[in-house]
């Protein structure tokens, strides 16, 4: 899973031009070095970065922006998850994301536990050919997001069970080792096969984790950012989890 460092939630027209000129030459180029055989490398796309809120025509043109880019994606032999950043974007997100499989059916979307909304989402999203990736989000204050971490974790649990029943392929998008072990133990539960779902963690983070996963047989992919904005991302993964800084310092001294 590779994500471009652009992120910025109130962008200018010109700025949703640039992100999707990036990452378009990001995705040509993973190409062209030969690392998207086999849909090994799906790329992380921000609908706000492209214009999503930038004035009444502002779903249009990411909806165009992220046309383009799956159809890179798939001329690529690749794909592109569709990612969430707030409750209050999602239902413009989901209509975009429904545009978008009409053409691109491997198109995924990223749905956040953290959102109150999101149990009731994956309800909806767990039908089959759908590619749903589950990460965590952060607790908070705001409107329409749980406010403690344990209500997040709650949600998660939830929304694992959700997919993982469904007929979709689930995207299990954390770090934490109890619920990697939830999961784990409700797909043999559910006899799912190990091709059906898959687990990513961010580059750096539980190596030892990543391991045992891909030693099991099942389908173990790394989060990875590229680009020139690397301090915002990494900014970010800190905010999200203070403990991911000696994580991702290891891994960077490490190489």
């Amino acid at each position: 899973q590779a994500e471009d460092g652009i992120r910025d939630r109130s962008p200018s027209r010109g700025l949703g031009d640039v992100y999707k000129r990036q990452l378009r030459d990001g995705i040509q180029g993973f190409a062209r070095a030969g690392l998207t055989a086999d849909a090994t490398v799906d790329f992380d796309v921000s609908l706000s970065t492209l214009g999503l809120d930038l004035g009444p025509d502002g779903p249009a043109r990411a909806l165009d922006r992220a046309r383009d880019l799956a159809r890179t994606a798939g001329n690529a032999g690749t794909s592109i998850t569709v990612s969430t950043d707030c409750p209050q974007h999602v239902d413009r997100i989901l209509v975009i994301v429904r545009d978008l499989r009409q053409d691109f059916p491997s198109v995924g979307i990223t749905v956040q536990a953290a959102f109150h909304r999101t149990v009731a989402d994956c309800e909806d999203l767990a039908i089959p050919g759908s590619r749903v990736r589950l990460a965590m989000g952060s607790a908070g204050a705001g409107e329409g997001i749980h406010r403690h971490r344990a209500q997040v974790d709650r949600a998660y649990a939830a929304c694992l069970r959700i997919l993982m029943v469904g007929p979709g392929r689930p995207v299990v998008a954390t770090d934490d080792l109890r619920l990697l072990r939830i999961t784990h133990a409700l797909a043999g539960h559910l006899q799912r096969s190990v091709s059906s779902f898959e687990y990513q963690l961010p580059y750096g983070v539980r190596p030892e984790m990543q391991a045992v996963i891909a030693d099991r047989g099942e389908s173990m992919r790394v989060h990875l950012p590229f680009g020139t904005q690397w301090y915002p991302y990494l900014v970010g993964r800190v905010a999200v989890a203070p403990t991911n800084l000696v994580s991702l310092a290891r891994a960077v001294l490490a190489r």
